[in-house]
């Protein structure tokens, strides 16, 4: 049995479908690249579609490695770093997307504050950082 792909450009898995005949279920439309068939399980989540090469390929994504601030302080700016280019990073000042490898934070208050870092190629991550007084 068959799966169909259905992707953005940058590679993001939108849907899935099983195909029991192996043939194309829909033509791709001018939003999405295109339709891929395989024959493994793929889910959005665990999986994106490389498009550096000639043909598209289905990859599992890789994790994050952040390096995150070890004491975070309220008081200085703080810095994680090893991020993907073109990450999105939605946290409290609201959703940027990571150009330089490297987000800067400074926040005003003690407590808890979180990060969620999305990239098609890497597995969504969940950062919860406690920044002291």
């Amino acid at each position: 049995m068959s799966t169909l792909v259905l992707y953005e450009t940058a590679g993001n898995i939108i849907s899935t479908a099983e195909d029991p005949s192996g043939a194309m279920l829909a033509s791709p439309s001018e939003v999405f690249e295109t339709l891929v068939t395989i024959e493994d399980d793929v889910l959005p989540d665990t999986h994106y579609v490389d498009v550096s090469g000639i043909e598209p390929v289905i990859t599992p994504k890789l994790a994050f490695a952040l390096t995150l601030p070890i004491t975070p302080n309220a008081t200085i700016w703080e810095d994680i770093s090893g991020i993907p280019m073109t990450t999105t990073v939605i946290w409290p000042d609201g959703v940027d997307t990571v150009e330089t490898g490297l987000l800067q934070f400074k926040v005003p208050y003690t407590g808890y504050y979180l990060f969620v870092f999305e990239h098609p190629q890497y597995l969504r991550e969940e950062v919860t950082i406690y920044v002291q007084p």
